[in-house]
């Protein structure tokens, strides 16, 4: 009893401690936050950030779906894509009208969720060897690159070697700074887990096999709305294993209904988040631009910036293998295939972006078998020795292993927090989007208080373009480079139209084709708009001016 209470404690302890470090630098500038500003939080990316935020937001006002595009002027039907977000703002609404907490709130959920599940799926990987369990929850949740010593001597900060943008190596990307994509690797490992739990000679009559095999099709659904291409990989690995399951006769023809039911579900939900890509400008957009950029790295560097487990995989297979289940072949496969698909011609065939065929969900199987090698090397050295003395000699080579990965691993760690928390390599994220001056949040107050109709203009000595949906409920002309559409276009006709470098009727006409109703300016900048004479000032506290667009002159005039 007492050990089993030691390996509980030891898995509880290592998830605070993940979900500790992986918010750190939330809660330091949460800390840090200055009494005269507003803490907006802090993630990855700062514009994604503030989308996923007015999204949250969009929920919080009552919808369950994204009934707006909050960062383009152009009228587009409304999108399901980012239900996860929206979900949240509804499901949060009930609690606080604070989209940054439910954000927050929602990403520590995630994360407890992620730990229990990849605690289940090891404690059925491994059943009745405790320490090995013990062993790979610690390596699934923090195996990481190799980190540049150098930084040791130098008065640079750490850095970590092979990061690459979306690349589940580092331990802190796999669990990540947002909710929904720390949701997919949920889905997306549930998805196996539940396909195992599928009796191999189900029965209609049972009212518990027909509820996992319907939870199977619903989370395989939910699974490839967030990430078609890695449930593509997923069913694939699934087929395949249900082959395997076919040579041992686990397996018969109500059991492969139920599969191939889960599957279509699947190939379901990846056509329609598909089509709405597809036909969508924004989404259309955005899928451009990540097929732009496209990450090269070569086998060898790739395997090298996998960090400390690269060494002990090899000796892990084998064992994992000595005794095979359907989870520890689906999650081998799932696995490999991940990462030849990364490295084939396949994504630029199929037209994707080639990091999406990674992913921290497919990456986990790397350290169970680091975690089987450990036990294995231990054991074969300790088995040199007497009898008497095997079980000494193998905590003592256990040990040793344990410590020299936790001597290049601990580094690499600290070099994910100090990059997150950095204001040299993240400086924007320190800025006044993070930490809003009062006197900002007064003025969204104000805005807020309009009428909805029209697109807010912000002044292009302003950061706040990406606030304003979040704090107004309004659209804004400009705000994240890519869910904007034309952003170089807007950007010029912001900066002319603000410059005052445009006459009265070409005012009238920019502002009347693009439907904007206000203008949030600095007051120092005021005089710059004012000048025109359907340009009224509605409110004014010393730092943002905000005002109102005499609409119904503009469209008299520009007839």
């Amino acid at each position: 009893m007492r050990k089993g209470l030691t390996e509980k404690f030891a898995v509880i302890l290592i998830g605070i401690a993940i979900v500790i470090i992986d918010l750190w630098h939330v809660i330091t500038q949460w800390i840090a936050n200055p009494p005269d500003r507003y803490f907006t939080g802090i993630a990855h990316y700062y514009a994604d950030y503030f989308l996923y935020i007015s999204q949250i937001a969009q929920g919080i006002s009552g919808n369950w779906i994204m009934a707006n595009h909050m960062y383009t002027n152009e009228k587009l039907p409304p999108a399901w894509i980012y239900w996860p977000n929206v979900l949240a703002g509804r499901i949060g609404s009930v609690f606080t009208h604070s989209p940054f907490l439910i954000y927050t709130i929602g990403l520590i959920l995630a994360v407890i969720l992620l730990l229990i599940l990849m605690w289940r799926l090891v404690t059925e990987i491994f059943p009745k060897r405790p320490t090995t369990q013990i062993v790979a929850f610690f390596l699934a949740c923090t195996a990481s690159n190799f980190a540049d010593m150098r930084a040791l001597f130098s008065q640079n900060s750490f850095r970590i070697v092979g990061d690459t943008w979306f690349s589940p190596t580092p331990a802190l990307n796999r669990f990540g700074g947002v909710p929904h994509q720390t949701l997919q690797t949920i889905l997306l490992l549930l998805t196996v887990f539940l396909y195992t739990r599928i009796p191999h000679k189900p029965s209609l009559k049972s009212t518990a096999h027909l509820w996992r095999i319907a939870g199977f099709i619903a989370v395989s659904f939910l699974s490839a709305t967030l990430s078609p291409i890695q449930m593509l990989l997923v069913c694939a690995s699934l087929s395949i294993t249900t082959l395997i399951s076919e040579r041992f006769k686990f397996t018969h023809r109500l059991y492969y209904l139920a599969i191939a039911s889960g599957l279509a579900s699947a190939f379901l939900g990846a056509f329609l988040v598909n089509h709405a890509f597809d036909t969508t400008p924004i989404f259309a957009a955005a899928k451009s631009f990540e097929l732009s950029q496209r990450v090269s790295m070569a086998l060898v560097p790739f395997l090298i910036a996998m960090g400390p487990i690269i060494l002990l995989i090899p000796f892990g297979v084998y064992a994992y293998l000595r005794k095979p289940t359907p989870l520890k072949i689906a999650l081998l496969i799932y696995g490999v295939a991940s990462l030849v698909a990364f490295f084939s011609p396949l994504p630029l065939f199929l037209g994707t972006a080639n990091v999406r065929w990674l992913h921290p969900a497919s990456y986990i199987i790397f350290p169970l078998l680091a975690a089987e090698a450990i036990m294995t090397v231990s054991t074969w050295l300790s088995s040199r020795f007497l009898h008497t003395q095997r079980k000494i000699f193998f905590t003592l080579f256990y040990t040793l292993i344990i410590s020299a990965y936790l001597c290049t691993t601990i580094p690499s760690l600290i070099a994910q927090v100090v990059a997150r928390s950095s204001r040299e390599t993240a400086p924007v994220l320190f800025s006044d989007l993070n930490h809003v001056p009062k006197d900002a949040v007064a003025a969204f107050a104000a805005l807020k208080t309009y009428p909805q109709s029209g697109i807010v203009l912000t002044d292009p000595g302003l950061p706040y373009d990406l606030l304003v949906p979040i704090f107004t409920g309004k659209p804004s002309f400009t705000g994240h480079p890519i869910h904007t559409l034309y952003p170089s276009t807007k950007e010029t006709l912001r900066q002319t139209f603000f410059g005052g470098k445009m006459t009265e009727r070409e005012a009238k006409q920019f502002l009347n084709d693009h439907r904007i109703a206000y203008l949030l300016v600095a007051t120092a900048n005021k005089s710059a708009v004012l000048r025109y004479s359907f340009v009224s000032q509605r409110f004014d506290n010393g730092s943002l001016t905000i005002c109102a667009i005499d609409t119904a002159h503009i469209n008299v005039r520009t007839q």
